[in-house]
């Protein structure tokens, strides 16, 4: 199977998502007042902070270990080190639009450990379908007590229901992907979207798909809490449910956007969302800055250094 993306084929889109969220933070600031967001997070207590970084790398180390248990489910043996060194430096690719800087991961399991393509792409896909799922759940106790847009959501759960129906029947998926390949120029992609999907159904079982659900809602139930510190460090009364809600529906937006890290769509949404909710603009402004700081940069920031570390990896 032909590998799906090297790191030097990312570089540009690399480039695109750090210039994209530099320019997202500039058009925030200038269309609000730069000196009371100052003044505000002059104000911003450091203990706050640092408790929102702390659920933040509670999450991190959560959904590293949902990627480890994949390998498992899989019988792909790769070190805890390696697959660790693979996991962070997925979370700086996440600033690629759509994610797709995310396949690299095949690309080193590939080449270094002899991994098929085919075995490790539905890890990935699987990931983020719990990750999707995960922040339904999350959005559904929002939504017990903050009853807004029911429709819309209503209508993604019931596509992920159909979605989840149709995955799992053998006849149905492997007639698509016939249909999907038919013409002369995708047949070469038969064998392996046949082999992905083989590997995705080894993966879709009750057990494999609970226990992944359940250690993805924790995982995001962390950097809701995240945020929940920053309430408080703002001495906002806002509910931990305030928190959940507020924070899934920025997350949802910013992965239905395809953009690179949903910049602008998770800004603009938890923006929107806090407004809504009675705060003023700037200040509104300030906790979305300030949150994607403590749960998006950071993580970017440390899969940076990890990759500066391991970039014969990827050269």
């Amino acid at each position: 199977m032909k590998q799906p993306v090297t790191f030097q084929q990312l570089v540009p889109r690399i480039i695109f998502g750090v210039g994209f969220g530099i320019v997202i933070v500039a058009l925030f600031l200038f269309f609000s007042d730069l000196q009371q967001i100052e003044e505000s997070i002059r104000h911003l207590p450091l203990a706050s902070v640092l408790a929102a970084v702390c659920f933040t790398f509670m999450s991190y180390g959560l959904r590293f270990l949902k990627w480890q248990y994949f390998f498992h489910v899989t019988d792909l043996k790769v070190t805890i080190r390696k697959n660790m060194t693979v996991f962070l430096i997925g979370l700086f690719l996440s600033i690629t639009p759509g994610k797709i800087g995310e396949l690299v991961k095949s690309y080193v399991l590939e080449r270094d450990e002899n991994i098929p393509y085919a075995r490790s792409i539905p890890i990935i896909f699987y990931d983020r379908l719990t990750d999707l799922l995960a922040m339904l759940g999350l959005i559904g106790v929002g939504f017990l007590f903050y009853p807004l847009g029911l429709l819309p959501f209503g209508i993604l759960v019931g596509l992920l229901v159909l979605a989840m129906f149709f995955l799992p029947n053998t006849r149905i998926a492997t007639g698509m992907i016939d249909w999907f390949t038919r013409p002369g120029f995708m047949r070469r992609f038969r064998g392996p979207l046949l082999e992905i999907y083989d590997q995705t159904l080894h993966m879709f079982r009750f057990r494999v798909l609970g226990l992944s659900f359940g250690i993805s809602v924790l995982a995001w139930l962390m950097e809701c809490i995240s945020l929940y510190m920053i309430f408080k460090g703002f001495d906002l009364n806002f509910s931990f449910a305030a928190s959940i809600f507020i924070f899934s529906v920025g997350t949802l937006a910013g992965a239905l956007s395809m953009l690179p890290g949903g910049l602008g769509a998770f800004e603009g949404s938890t923006t929107g969302l806090l407004i809504y909710f009675g705060l003023p603009h700037y200040l509104a402004v300030t906790i979305s800055l300030v949150i994607r700081l403590v749960t998006l940069w950071l993580g970017v920031l440390i899969g940076l250094a990890v990759f500066l570390k391991n970039r014969r990896l990827f050269l």
